[in-house]
C-alpha cells in the first residue's frame, strides 16, 4: 500500500484536451501511428499520465493502485476514467530514440494491437530508461465526453460544459464529491439540449480538492455509463497523492496491522 506519492516535474493549470509538444524522433513517430485512426488523438494531458505512470513504475515496478490512477489523471488533466495502460519493456534498454530506430516494428506491434481496441480514444506515451530496463508506458483512454478545457481552481462553484459523444445520448448527470464520504448533485442547464451540456457544481471551501464525476445515458437504456471524471480546486491543485484516513485505517485493518489511535 502506498501512502504518498509526489508527482514529478511541471503539471498544468487546467484540465481538458490540448496538442502536446513533441521534441523527439520517437514521439513523432508515436504520433503518426496513432493518428492513423482519425479518431484518436494524442493529448498533452494523457502524455502527463503516462509519465507519471511510468515514474511510479520505476519506483514500484507495478502501475499505481486505482486511488492513486485517479489522482494522476486527474492532476495531469486528464478528463477520462475508462483508460488502459499498457507497458513494453526492453532489458538491456537504451535511449528511446535508438530503441525507436531499431526496435520499430515490434514497438508499432505492440501499440497497434492495443490501439485497435479503441475506437475514440486520447492517447499518450511515455518512456523511462531505469537501471537499465527501458520501458515504454501507453495509456488509452476512451473518449466518451470531451469538456471545455478550464483551470483547476474555482472557489464556491464552478460551471463545467461539454458534449457527449455517444450516440443517442439521452441523459447525462454529474456529481461532486465532498470531504472523504460525501457527495452533492451538479445542478444541469435544462436550457442547453443534448449532446451538449452544462453542469453547475459546488466546491466546499475546506476541501483541497474534489472530483467531478460525468455520466451518459443512451436512449433506450436504464443504466449509464461512466463518461469523465475531473479534478477542481479551492486554492493550488496538489501535487501529492496521500492516502485517506479512512482508506488507510481499513487497509491496515484488512492486513490484521494495529490502527493508529487519532488523538
Amino acid at each position: 500500500m502506498v501512502e504518498h506519492w509526489a508527482l514529478t516535474g511541471e503539471l498544468p493549470e487546467s484540465f481538458g484536451f490540448s496538442k502536446p509538444v513533441l521534441t523527439s524522433n520517437w514521439e513523432k513517430g508515436f504520433e503518426t501511428l496513432i493518428t492513423k485512426n482519425p479518431e484518436h488523438r494524442l493529448s498533452a494531458a494523457e502524455m502527463c499520465v503516462a509519465k507519471q505512470i511510468a515514474a511510479f513504475g520505476a519506483v514500484h515496478n507495478s502501475f499505481p493502485e486505482q486511488p492513486i490512477d485517479n489522482f494522476i489523471a486527474a492532476r495531469c488533466g486528464a478528463t477520462t476514467n475508462n483508460t488502459r495502460i499498457m507497458s513494453l519493456s526492453f532489458e538491456n534498454g537504451t535511449e528511446p530514440e535508438i530503441a525507436w530506430g531499431s526496435k520499430q516494428p515490434e514497438i508499432t506491434a505492440w501499440a497497434s494491437k492495443h490501439l485497435a481496441s479503441f475506437s475514440s480514444a486520447d492517447i499518450g506515451i511515455a518512456a523511462l530508461n531505469q537501471g537499465g530496463t527501458l520501458r515504454f508506458v501507453l495509456i488509452v483512454s476512451k473518449r466518451t465526453v470531451d469538456l471545455q478545457p478550464m483551470a483547476f481552481v474555482h472557489e464556491g462553484s464552478v460551471v463545467i460544459r461539454g458534449v457527449s459523444n455517444m450516440p443517442n445520448t439521452a441523459s447525462v448527470g454529474a456529481s461532486v464529491t465532498r470531504g472523504e464520504f460525501g457527495f452533492a448533485s451538479c445542478e444541469r442547464d435544462s436550457r442547453i439540449s443534448f449532446p451538449e451540456f452544462a453542469f453547475t457544481c459546488p466546491v466546499e471551501p475546506k476541501d483541497s480538492f474534489v472530483y467531478v464525476d460525468f455520466w451518459v445515458g443512451r436512449e433506450g437504456r436504464v443504466l449509464g455509463n461512466n463518461a469523465a471524471r475531473v479534478m477542481v480546486a479551492g486554492a493550488t491543485p496538489p501535487q501529492e497523492y496521500v492516502i485517506p484516513a479512512i482508506r488507510r485505517a481499513v487497509a491496515l485493518s484488512v492486513a490484521g496491522q494495529e490502527v493508529p489511535s487519532s488523538e
